[in-house]
């Protein structure tokens, strides 16, 4: 956030390039394989990744992470914006590409990401490419989170968008919401119970009748004993000690985990979590 004399990090996105390795076993002039050597044993060697330095540190100035976000506070107006850190401005222009990947984490946060899950919005209406976020981003025009059933992949890859964004800015704010994302995916392993095994994603059931709400993924008609209990639905036992949220512990709740993962549903954690745990 920033009031007037505040200044916000701003540096450009860094490109990490993965390469692949190819080892090949070599052959004898006649065709049979030649004797191959004991492959070394594989041993972390420590961090994939350095935290950065914060940019910000000793400066007056505070960091945040919602691209255009608005609060008042001390009696001041604060808008969260892009500041260089080299030339110490906010520019008049911003690099369109810049802007738009600051606006993708905007609405990825804001309106597709319940409870740390991803999640897709569906509307109460058709909506056009140029409509307003205003007009679509209104809770009147929520219906429900759609496409949780791949929400373990895609939070896993968001993830690494806020693993990366935080590696490029150093600042604190980057590094909170690179934590809150870090925790949402642990926590579809943590609600199942059972070590290692990935919830595909995690909600709670709600009595009929219950109003639609775009923060959390709730299920109505549920009961741990009626047939629209679906087959893969789990109850979520001690709740409290998992720090799910607390509209899982209202009463007549009934929260739980969807299994059967997929693969590709693993593929998300494990592309993004070895490199978070150095940081």
């Amino acid at each position: 956030m920033t009031d007037p004399d505040s200044r916000l990090d701003r540096r450009l996105f860094s490109l990490i390039g993965y390469f692949t390795i190819m080892m090949l076993a070599a052959c004898a002039n006649d065709g049979t394989p030649a004797e191959t050597p004991e492959p070394a044993s594989l041993v972390a060697q420590g961090p994939v990744f350095a935290a950065p330095d914060n940019p910000l540190a000793g400066k007056a100035v505070i960091s945040c992470a919602v691209y255009g976000e608005e609060r008042c506070a001390d009696k001041q107006q604060q808008r969260c914006d892009i500041f260089d850190v080299e030339t110490e401005i906010f520019p008049t222009s911003v690099d369109p590409l810049l802007k738009r990947a600051y606006l993708f984490d905007r609405w990825y946060d804001l309106y597709h990401s319940p409870d740390g899950q991803t999640g897709e919005r569906r509307f109460t209406e058709g909506m056009t490419a140029d409509a307003a976020e205003s007009h679509w981003g209104d809770k009147a025009r929520f219906v429900s989170f759609e496409g949780f059933g791949d929400s373990a992949l895609w939070t896993g890859m968001a993830l690494n968008d806020s693993m990366m964004r935080y590696l490029s800015t150093g600042t604190e704010a980057d590094y909170t919401r690179f934590e809150d994302k870090a925790r949402a995916l642990i926590s579809k392993f943590e609600v199942t119970g059972i070590p290692g095994y990935l919830a595909r994603y995690h909600g709670v059931g709600m009595p009929d009748g219950t109003p639609a709400d775009d923060q959390h993924i709730v299920a109505t008609g549920l009961s741990a004993d009626s047939t629209t209990w679906h087959y893969n639905r789990h109850p979520i036992e001690d709740v409290a000690d998992k720090g799910l949220p607390a509209i899982y512990s209202h009463p007549g709740a009934i929260p739980f985990w969807w299994g059967n993962p997929s693969i590709d549903q693993y593929s998300g954690p494990m592309s993004s979590l070895a490199a978070t745990w150095g940081l």
